[in-house]
């Protein structure tokens, strides 16, 4: 699963600009690093941010199972004391995640301003054709 987090991560680790990555990727009008975050990039885009970073790909990627847990479960039969997860690959996701609600939210809102302007000049131009229509009686 693609994580964009890795990539905020980055940009910190090697002092890197958003506006380098920008233009280096040649990215024009409003294209910005969270809207590509936000969705899922091709392969090509990803190589090429890559490059940028001088990282593999798989960089980007969580991967389920590429390296085997190692959880300790102390218990006896159906009788299970402790249990500790290496849960290091769940924070950063659960991270990802909670930062990808906060973009979803701001979007929500955004939207919601614009749908409460849209019906706003609808109900205007609704009450200039009333208006229209009681002036030729």
């Amino acid at each position: 699963m693609f994580n964009g987090l890795i990539l905020k991560e980055l940009l910190k680790q090697k002092n890197k600009k958003q506006v380098d990555l920008i233009r280096y990727m040649d990215w024009n009008g409003s294209a910005s690093v969270s809207s590509f975050i936000n969705r899922n990039p091709t392969a090509s885009q990803l190589e090429r941010v890559a490059d940028f970073f001088g990282v593999s790909i798989d960089t980007f990627f969580i991967r389920n199972g590429s390296e085997p847990q190692k959880n300790n479960v102390i218990g006896n039969g159906n009788n299970v004391g402790n249990i500790h997860i290496n849960d290091t690959a769940l924070a950063t996701e659960n991270e990802y995640l909670k930062d990808k609600i906060r973009q979803l939210e701001k979007q929500i809102e955004i939207l919601e301003k614009f749908n409460k302007v849209l019906m706003d000049k609808q109900v205007q131009v609704s009450e200039v054709g009333q208006n229209s229509d009681t002036n030729r009686e």
